[in-house]
């Protein structure tokens, strides 16, 4: 299966950043979730963490999850397992994929597809997004996600 990496080149908000995670009920198995050990803890962020509790899988110190490599220091990687109930509540806490960012929420919302391979990922403090599709996955996708699809290109 060849896939392509598609820069995602305007922020998905609103009904684009709901399709993006409809979408991904589709092809993905997981979600993950960044809190870095240097930031202090902030209100917010502590009760997204518990609302997504009863879809937690595993919680990980590293210092690597896609789309960010860290040279001093490890964070907290939150892996929970995707499902409809799990988007909704993605689609409740923010309104937007860079809305995932410290200290508001925990940071750069992947969704992993079930070998753990990288379907989203995103960097949000940098704003940046990319997603990898086959052919067949970007066309179903265009036809899924039609808010997100015009955002979607091949660099």
């Amino acid at each position: 299966m060849d896939r392509k990496r598609f820069i995602i080149s305007r922020e998905p908000v609103g009904a684009a950043y709901r399709e993006l995670l409809d979408a991904a009920c589709h092809q993905c198995s997981y979600a993950l979730l960044v809190v870095r050990e240097s930031y202090p803890g902030v209100e917010r962020t502590a009760r997204a963490l518990a609302d997504l509790s009863q879809w937690l899988v595993s919680r990980e110190l590293r210092s690597d999850w896609p789309g960010t490599i860290l040279e001093d220091e490890k964070a907290a990687v939150y892996r929970y397992r995707l499902d409809v109930e799990l988007v909704e509540r993605l689609a409740t806490l923010s309104q937007g994929l860079y809305d995932w960012v410290h200290p508001e929420l925990p940071e750069d919302l992947c969704l992993l597809r079930e070998g753990l391979d990288p379907w989203l990922v995103s960097v949000s403090h940098e704003r940046e997004a990319v997603i990898f599709l086959t052919e067949d996955e970007r066309t179903a996708l265009a036809v899924r996600a039609p808010s997100l699809a015009p955002s979607v290109r091949y660099p």
